[in-house]
This record gives C-alpha cells, structure tokens and sequence, in this order.
C-alpha cells in the first residue's frame, strides 16, 4: 500500500507539471486553458494527498524489548514500531553499548560471553527506550561450571580436613615431646624458682656448658606436664659451696608454664598437684 501511495503520488506530481504547461501553452484558447488548468489543481491535490497520506504511514515511535540469548547462538532484537506497518522500518538503526558481550549485524545479534549489554534504536529524530541484551550459558557450559566448582570445593574441603587432622596429630605429638625452645624456657623457669630459695643465690652454678647446655638437665613431657630433674651447687648460710638436687613439675598451657610441684632437697616448695 505504501508503494502504491508513493508511485500514485509521482505520477500526479508529474502529471500536475504537464497540465500546468499545456495550460499555459493553451492560454488564449479558454476553453482549453480553463480545463487543462482544472485539471492541473485537481492533479495536484492528489498527489498532496498521497503524500500526505505516505507520511502519515511512516515511523512515529520506536520500542525495544528485553531479549535473552544464548552464548554462540544467534537471535533477532524485539523491535516494535508504530504504526506497526510503517513504510520507513528497514531505515531503523540500532546499536549496542557493550560489543564484547554480543555482537550486532543490522537487528541480528550473537551471543559472545555471559553478561548483560543494553541496546537502543533510532530513526532520524525518533530515538527508542533502552532495553537488555542478556546472553546466557548454554546448559553444557552451566553443567561443566557447576561440576567444576563442585570438585574444587569438594577438594578445599578435603585439604581443609587433612590439614586439621595433622594440625590436631601435631597438638597431639606436641604434649608427649619437648622442643628445643621448651627445654630453653623450662631451664630458665627452673633457674629462677631455685635462685629464690637458696640463701646466695649470687653463689649459684647450675650443670651444663655452651656446647651442651642440657648436661645435667633431665626433662620429660607428659600430656602437656613436664617434669625436671637436675642440681645446684651453691653457698648455704655458712658460706659453704654445697650441691642440692630439686624436682620441678611444670604444667604447659597457652599462657606459658605454671610450676604444680617443687621440691628443693627434702623441702617441698610448692605442691599444687
């Protein structure tokens, strides 16, 4: 029908032209003149009104809809104009704000990776809403995600448990094994708790040597509690050099190492067992 409107509109239009010559060729002779001139109006009011009425058929509004596709797929833009049979559609131009998402070529679109794109459309002056290009996973790429995220948890969570089980192994190792730093701090623990009762504690010389320095030290560790066993030589009241054996028990905790037993020579110190 638009075509129609069209080529009826030219036709007139031409036809207007010539009628309009031969009357004025055809001035002198009325009669002639009065109907080819007649005719001429008449033949332009048509093709006004054809063109009028082509006009009228063309693009007013342009809308956009939201539109899903798949990654790799293909799909067709949800374009709607009015009036719906407007002459002037095929001149609609669109475009796309994100090309790395999905791909356009006139109102086809690819999908390229998963995400979200918006697209708009125009026509001269008449410019569309904005609507959303969502490209989606195909469901053998959301299966194979979803298998290879569910193997990479189960395997953290495996990791997770072994490192726990040989964290709780080490804990457990720990209470019946003494460190190098232990044996350090348990000496000096030692030291000073026996400097406190001795009556010059200045005087006193405690076994070992810098080559090794745990000669004369015996220590033990059981569930967290360690036992020491070593000896002293100091001055007693008299001035005398004398040498005295103690016992100390040390209970391990996070907050360090509390004594629950103390014996210097036949004196227990302390007794919180």
């Amino acid at each position: 029908m638009d075509i129609i409107y069209e080529g009826i509109g030219i036709v007139s239009f031409i036809a207007c032209i010539a009628l309009f010559v031969m009357a004025y060729r055809n001035k002198k002779k009325k009669v002639e003149f009065k109907k080819q001139l007649i005719g001429g109006l008449v033949t332009f009011a048509l093709a006004g009104i054809m063109v009028g009425l082509y006009s009228q058929n063309s693009v007013q509004k342009i809308i956009v809809k939201d539109i899903t596709v798949t990654k790799g797929k293909t799909a067709k833009l949800m374009i709607t104009t009015e009036p719906k049979d407007a002459n002037n559609r095929a001149d609609i131009k669109c475009k796309v704000d994100d090309t790395t998402v999905v791909s356009l070529d006139g109102e086809k679109i690819k999908g390229i990776k998963d995400g979200n794109a918006s697209y708009t459309c125009s026509l001269d002056d008449i410019k569309s809403n904005k609507a959303t290009i969502t490209v989606e996973l195909s469901k053998e790429e959301k299966e194979k995600i979803a298998a290879e995220k569910a193997a990479a948890e189960k395997a953290a969570k495996e990791k997770a448990e072994k490192k726990k089980k040989e964290e709780a192994k080490k804990k457990e190792e720990s209470k019946n094994k003494l460190s190098s730093f232990e044996e350090v701090e348990v000496k000096d623990n030692c030291k000073t708790l026996v400097e406190q009762v001795l009556k010059a504690p200045s005087t006193a010389k405690f076994p070992g040597s810098t080559f090794n320095p745990l000669k004369g030290w015996q220590m033990a560790k059981k569930n967290n509690v360690i036992t020491v066993h070593s000896y002293v030589d100091a001055q007693n009241g008299f001035g005398a050099m004398i040498r005295t054996e103690f016992w100390v028990k040390f209970k391990v905790t996070d907050a360090g190492y509390t004594a629950t037993y103390f014996k210097f020579g036949d004196q227990v110190v302390i007794n919180g067992e």
